[in-house]
């Protein structure tokens, strides 16, 4: 389990649940708040908020906001929630809202809540890492395939295939360090990671919150 989100996602047996009395998802039945995305939100980001969100995925600004304070985390802004609520359903394949819980944990995990976009010790000291995630025959000389985005896109591969499926090129794998320094860029790789390596796995399904961590 994601040990940073201890407190705010709560596992028990076959039974998620987030924030207390708002949302229970079980193996039968679903209960989901009918409050809609507050209409103050400012989006800056370059997609919008979609009109219509499935009602089993849709998550509240509060619950959002919430999952970051209650796990230690300094508040998040509405433009890191309207590129979330975006996704989660459009690019992320996410379709409960259990699962998009787990999906917030893992960023929450990997980003230091969502402050961080690229692996700190690489950053700080590329040495450290000269090393490490090397693929020869896919590298491209001189880049380096640390951990990026919210979500720590790793490995040369990983790179080359989120590049194809996302813009039909290899933009990723020539510019990795374009992963970590532009926003939408870092949201993008994250959604296609989990809709690729993450969410097809039957654990997931389950509720299962450890095995992301594990992908």
């Amino acid at each position: 389990t994601a040990k940073d989100d201890e407190d705010d996602f709560e596992i028990e047996d076959d039974e998620a649940v987030v924030d207390d009395d708002e949302v229970v998802v079980d193996d039968e039945e679903i209960e989901v708040d009918d409050e809609e995305v507050d209409e103050d939100v400012t989006v800056t980001t370059s997609k919008p908020v979609p009109t219509h969100v499935n009602r089993f995925v849709n998550v509240t600004w509060d619950e959002f906001k919430d999952a970051f304070v209650s796990s230690r985390f300094p508040a998040p802004n509405k433009t890191h929630y309207a590129d979330f609520v975006h996704g989660v359903e459009l690019y992320g394949n996410i379709t409960s809202k259990r699962e998009a819980a787990m999906f917030l944990a893992q960023l929450l995990h990997e980003s230091g809540g969502l402050r961080y976009k690229a692996e700190i010790r690489c950053v700080e000291n590329p040495k450290t890492c000269i090393t490490e995630y090397k693929t020869p025959r896919l590298d491209v000389k001189g880049k380096q395939y640390f951990g990026r985005g919210y979500i720590q896109l790793t490995w040369a591969e990983n790179y080359l295939s989120a590049s194809k499926d996302l813009f039909e090129d290899d933009r990723l794998l020539k510019n990795p360090d374009s992963v970590a320094s532009n926003e939408q860029y870092s949201w993008d790789v994250s959604f296609w990671y989990w809709k690729a390596r993450v969410g097809v796995h039957q654990g997931i399904h389950r509720g299962e919150f450890g095995v992301s961590t594990m992908m």
